[in-house]
């Protein structure tokens, strides 16, 4: 199976501005996504980006870059259609790819295993699509309540009194990797209707969206190589 990863970054960020070039223990947030890409059994690897700057960081590590139009570097943007365009644009250069594996920088823990292991099981599984997820631990929806009335209520009374360890388990998708067959992406979106799960370990399932995240990403990347 072809397969084509690629790292969608715009530059605009209301969280923490500029994250994606902002430099995280002297690199680029991108950087930590690029390199073990870099290492991975991917067939290709692109940036989609609307900066010219962020194009150049992934040029320097010799990862080419498609400039996406404005409409789709918007807060509102939405990553099927930046997905779509780079397929498009690929397609018209006679490049043809069976699946495509999305890798946010956003996650800068994930690895060049956690990659492979993603395109392992596309290959041997044959699922529409895969999608990276850690499991629920303390924010579990069961332990959770709603409020009504400006009182709390139990989200779901009949779990209540139920010991954690009782509760089922549940997984969150934690945003590293999401790999679909590129058929499914064109007819349906991002999730086939065979979905498969990768689950990673909490310590690689930080996902930046604000300072508080940073500051995370920060500590658990001290020290990595």
């Amino acid at each position: 199976m072809k397969i084509i990863g690629i790292i969608p970054a715009r530059s605009g960020s209301k969280g923490v501005p500029g994250k994606n070039t902002r430099k995280l223990h002297g690199k680029p947030l991108i950087e930590y996504t690029i390199q073990p890409a870099l290492k991975s059994k991917l067939n290709r690897i692109v940036i989609s980006t609307d900066s010219i700057e962020i194009g150049e960081i992934g040029g320097s590590l010799g990862i080419e870059y498609i400039l996406r139009p404005p409409e789709l570097a918007s807060d509102s943007a939405l990553m099927l259609p930046v997905i779509r365009h780079v397929i498009s644009e690929l397609e018209n250069h006679g490049e043809y790819f069976d699946a495509v594996m999305l890798l946010q920088p956003t996650c800068p823990l994930r690895n060049t295993a956690d990659i492979d292991s993603v395109i392992h099981i596309m290959n041997h599984s044959q699922p529409d699509t895969v999608i990276s997820v850690s499991k629920v631990g303390d924010y579990h929806p069961m332990r959770m309540y709603k409020m009504e009335n400006g009182m709390l209520k139990s989200y779901e009374e009949s779990m209540t009194y139920v010991n954690r360890q009782e509760l089922p388990p549940l997984f969150h998708r934690n945003g590293a990797i999401y790999c679909t067959k590129t058929k499914t992406i064109k007819n349906q979106g991002i999730y086939g209707n065979k979905i498969l799960p990768y689950i990673m370990g909490r310590e690689k399932s930080i996902n930046i969206d604000d300072l508080y995240d940073w500051r995370i990403a920060e500590h658990l990347t001290t020290n990595r190589d």
